[in-house]
């Protein structure tokens, strides 16, 4: 999620919606209530906001799995039909931990340090490739399932919830860099109001939204971890994985 994203969320709330962002399972963002959807088109042409046709997730903590992510939802965003939403049709990037894979992803990749494990049927099939290839094979699939008379991609994917204590809240020390963290934060159910929105949109952070319905703060050097997690937990942001309001 963009800076710019998150503030265009945020006025779609305030201006047609209920005012607040609701995090899904998935990695997605959602606004509800919309009470004059006519004005939708208009809105998201005039405001763009990133989005992929498919449920899309990425190993949170992987830089390679997220910039995977984020190539292939502009990739698919821009070259399928936007009406082809194929909620149970699972894609996810796995950066190498286990963690997409053990969701079992219809299609996506495992990163190999060199390129992308080709994953079809939630199975690796030893084909690594590029992520340019990748995008298109994702791209052809996602067509087909559209196409598809009946499919079960219309219903909306369950995923399974880890263990609390593997789940990515709170501060993560870089193994790379120890004076850089990132920080995992929980919401209660989910929900964000569209002034937080904003003030997550002004942060210039990059914020990754977690398959289990929290954001991900990341590549922040002390100092600024510090200083979000004094400005946000008051607002609602739970960064203790042990908060019995956490919810996934």
């Amino acid at each position: 999620m963009t800076g710019h994203d998150w503030q265009n969320l945020a006025e779609m709330a305030q201006q047609l919606g209920d005012g607040a962002i609701h995090l899904l399972p998935g990695s997605a963002a959602q606004v509800q209530g919309i009470f004059n959807p006519t004005v939708l088109p208009k809105f998201l042409r005039d405001q763009p906001i990133s989005s992929a046709p498919t449920p899309l997730l990425a190993s949170p903590l992987s830089s390679p799995a997220r910039d995977a992510a984020r190539a292939l939802a502009q990739h698919t965003s821009a070259e399928t039909d936007s009406r082809a939403l194929l909620p149970g049709l699972l894609v996810g990037i796995d950066g190498g931990a286990g963690d997409v894979v053990a969701q079992r992803p219809a299609l996506g990749a495992i990163w190999r340090g060199q390129g992308y494990e080709v994953i079809e049927d939630a199975a690796p099939t030893g084909n690594v490739v590029a992520i340019d290839e990748l995008a298109a094979l994702i791209e052809a699939a996602i067509a087909r399932e559209a196409s598809a008379p009946e499919t079960d991609s219309a219903k909306a994917v369950e995923l399974i919830a880890p263990e609390a204590e593997h789940l990515p809240i709170g501060w993560l020390p870089d193994k790379e860099d120890p004076a850089r963290v990132s920080l995992g934060a929980g919401l209660a159910d989910g929900l964000l109001s569209a002034e937080i929105a904003a003030l997550l949109g002004r942060l210039e952070v990059d914020i990754s939204i977690t398959p289990w319905r929290g954001l991900l703060f990341h590549d922040l050097p002390e100092g600024d971890a510090e200083v979000i997690v004094k400005v946000l937990a008051p607002r609602g942001f739970i960064f203790d994985i042990n908060s019995p309001e956490l919810s996934f």
